[in-house]
């Protein structure tokens, strides 16, 4: 198993990340690679704020709840599964950088 490496933080750069995956900024199928990836998670997040099964169980089947959800009205296993799901449907490019 590989190391664990400390996750980067959102406010990272894309160099930083690009670094971090052994990926270069000047090679045309690293940035490819990087567009999909993005496309990729995008989805995943376009899921999450749009079903009413992440949200916190308190806030199912309140009315006044819509989406798209907030960050803070996911509840962590819904992005967890939803981790897992992109990992699962990943195009075959993408999935050894998973």
């Amino acid at each position: 198993m590989a190391p664990q490496l400390q996750p980067l933080a959102r406010s990272d750069s894309k160099t930083k990340f690009f670094q971090r995956l052994g990926l270069s900024l000047q090679n045309s199928s690293d940035n490819r690679l990087y567009e999909l990836m993005k496309e990729e998670a995008i989805a995943g997040r376009e899921r999450i704020l749009s079903d009413s099964n992440s949200l916190l169980p308190q806030l199912r089947g309140d009315p006044n709840i819509r989406p798209p959800y907030s960050n803070i009205q996911i509840c962590e296993s819904a992005i967890h599964n939803e981790i897992l799901r992109i990992f699962r449907e990943a195009s075959s490019e993408t999935k050894p950088m998973y």
